[in-house]
């Protein structure tokens, strides 16, 4: 049964839907008209009320200030992000905001905001420890925010996009300097090994890292598996969703949903020695619920408690000073390279979307063969 409701004028209004609550909106916040859209559904009318507030008119341009702003686009964004699937990027939106963007620079009038204020807030990151990397996402985040200001002509110039980022030390790591730090071997990696397989059947994580090692599948992967994403006659698994979590009050909450792209999706080989540790795992923990391989009650567990029990557990038995999920993401694909894979295999199996990602994050362990290569040269000539 539909109805509507009532709503805030000017700004579309509150429909019922089989119960559950739709925002159509009608007009721009500015009052101009456009094409009609729907957000929701929400669980309450106050919610879809709420929402409704978030969008309505800022008042004056001028006294409006940069956390306003960035309020009304996160709100925009989150619409548009979770209708598209894409969580983890409305998280990562969600985090820049609230802990870099808003603290430093929110309390300032979104039509005074200058270059060097952001590049104030870069160097605070920067000598805070932040990677470099982290200041070039969180400047990306801020550049979107200010171009969405741009477009609804609030403001002129975009302060994040003519803003500088200090280079990178000429003494820093490389990507692929940083991440065979993170690789496992020898004695570690056998013992962690031996470890996870004693496990199995009393620890849940115990089997999560034993199938990270296996197949190099992202942590969100690895907690996202169905067991109907397992054959185990012929030996293969199927990556098809992941496992997020999206912030609700204070707490992060585990939302399951598709993979991060395309390329993501792919069916992986598994090892006879990881297949009957699944069987063994399945026997200890019978499927239930949505059918997730590792679950709490049926639903699916938060990726983070797989971190921190990697931190506080494993990390400390293999007497390491760092180790989390992902590093096994980076041992799988470093020693399968080393061991000659061709580089196109391995970027299919670890669900790169470019041959080139997997050669800039793993190309140290591609053995370097030179003189095999000038030989190959001088046949070639020769011939």
């Amino acid at each position: 049964m539909n109805s509507q409701g009532r709503g805030r004028r000017g700004l579309g209004s509150i429909e019922v839907r089989n119960g559950k609550f739709w925002l159509r909106l009608s007009a721009q916040p500015d009052g101009k008209t456009r094409r009609q859209r729907r957000l929701g559904p929400f669980e309450s009318e106050q919610e879809a009320l709420e929402r409704q507030a978030a969008l309505a008119p800022l008042g004056s341009a001028k006294s409006l200030t940069v956390g306003d702003w960035l309020d009304r686009f996160l709100t925009v964004r989150r619409d548009l992000l979770l209708a598209g699937n894409r969580q983890a990027r409305y998280a990562e939106l969600e985090q820049h905001i609230r802990t870099w963007l808003k603290p430093q620079l929110g309390r300032m009038l979104l039509a005074e905001l200058l270059a060097s204020d952001c590049e104030a807030l870069w160097a605070t990151m920067l000598n805070a420890g932040r990677s470099h990397k982290t200041v070039v996402n969180v400047r990306s985040t801020l550049v979107h925010a200010l171009k969405a200001a741009q477009k609804d002509r609030l403001i002129t110039d975009n302060a994040a996009s003519l803003s500088d980022i200090p280079k990178k030390h000429q003494a820093s790591k490389t990507t692929a300097e940083s991440v065979a730090e993170r690789v496992l071997h020898g004695d570690v990696l056998s013992q962690l090994e031996d470890w996870a397989l004693a496990g199995i059947t009393t620890e849940t994580w115990a089997m999560a890292c034993l199938l990270a090692l296996d197949t190099g599948a992202r942590r969100g992967e690895i907690v996202g598996v169905h067991w109907a994403d397992i054959d185990f006659e012929t030996g293969k698994m199927r990556i098809r969703q992941q496992v997020t979590t999206e912030r609700v009050g204070e707490s992060k909450q585990p939302i399951l949903g598709p993979v991060k792209t395309q390329q993501s999706k792919r069916t992986i080989e598994l090892s006879p020695r990881t297949l009957e540790a699944l069987r063994q795992y399945r026997d200890a923990h019978p499927p239930t619920g949505l059918g997730l391989v590792f679950h709490r009650q049926g639903k699916p567990r938060n990726p983070d408690s797989w971190t921190n029990w990697v931190d506080r557990t494993l990390r400390k038995n293999l007497g390491l000073n760092r180790l989390c999920p992902h590093d096994f993401r980076h041992t799988h694909a470093s020693h399968l390279l080393a061991a000659g894979v061709n580089v196109v295999e391995v970027s299919r199996r670890i669900g790169h979307k470019r041959t080139s990602v997997t050669l800039d994050v793993y190309g140290h362990a591609i053995p370097a063969e030179d003189s095999t290569t000038a030989a190959a040269w001088e046949r070639l000539r020769a011939g």
